[in-house]
């Protein structure tokens, strides 16, 4: 891994130079207990340990070899600035996420600008890590169902979308046993919803379409809970004077739209590795 010999600590909470030391640890790598969640190209993902008591820190690294990412990382629309605001907006709406500690950039031994984003680290499995597995009593997965569709609709109801909720970047965890919390671990594409509407229908295709690439779609009782939970206490839906089913019917032809349209599910980088 190329180094960096020098961070500047655009953004943080706390103490500049305690995160540019958790910084030099990433670039330190395995000698200082550091962790590669996941690697795509020259990106990392990395993963630092706690204290005690503590599930440690998530520290991200993107690459920035054109201007254009440069420019954006400059203007902070990069992706480290983006996940930093969704966080703001989720945090808000009420969204469980994990908490942005800092924002850095460097540059490494061969010229390459790299920015860097240090966040918590929230333990438990990504909800798709259990629909491979099946790992989860029935009543576990209807709990899970219906806690991801109204994540859904939480943010439907404050007026955002996200158009990468897909299941690995969604961490589980289960205060009580059958009563599962579901946190966004990926959070730069949080958006507001448009004038048009029918983002929510993305919402929760991206539900489905990645466990379909990794061959762990949900049953249809999983689906129909999830339907449910996200929408019929929605007043939007079931206003018309219409049945609950026909309206889970409706929702399901245009979701069923969006995995059509989406093409090959297979995942470029598969979450499972």
């Amino acid at each position: 891994m190329p180094s960096a010999p020098s961070i500047t600590i655009v953004r943080c909470g706390g103490i500049a130079e305690h995160w540019r030391k958790v910084i030099e640890r990433c670039e330190i790598g395995e000698a200082a207990g550091v962790q590669v969640l996941k690697a795509e190209g020259g990106n990392r993902v990395l993963a630092l340990p706690g204290e005690k008591g503590s599930a440690g820190l998530v520290v991200k690294r993107w690459e920035l070899r054109t201007l254009g990412a440069r420019v954006k990382s400059t203007l902070k629309r990069s992706r480290a600035w983006r996940h930093w605001k969704g966080a703001d907006r989720l945090t808000k709406a009420g969204v469980r996420t994990a908490a942005c500690y800092a924002i850095a950039r460097s540059t490494a031994n061969d010229g390459t600008a790299l920015e860097w984003l240090v966040m918590d680290r929230v333990p438990g499995k990504t909800l798709l890590r259990h629909m491979a597995e099946g790992d989860l009593t029935v009543r576990q997965e209807h709990g899970l169902a219906r806690a991801a569709g109204a994540l859904v609709r939480s943010l439907s109801s404050k007026g955002y979308h996200n158009r990468d909720g897909k299941p690995s970047n969604l961490i589980v965890s289960w205060p009580a046993a059958d009563q599962p919390t579901i946190t966004v671990i990926d959070c730069v594409a949080i958006r507001q919803q448009s004038s048009f509407g029918g983002e929510h229908l993305r919402a929760l295709a991206n539900l489905y379409i990645e466990p379909l690439g990794c061959k762990c779609a949900p049953r249809r009782t999983l689906i129909a809970r999830a339907l449910r939970a996200f929408g019929e206490p929605t007043s939007q839906l079931v206003g018309r004077g219409g049945t609950w089913p026909a309206v889970r019917r409706e929702l399901w032809s245009g979701i069923s739209g969006v995995i059509k349209a989406h093409g090959d599910p297979v995942p470029k980088v598969d979450p499972l590795s």
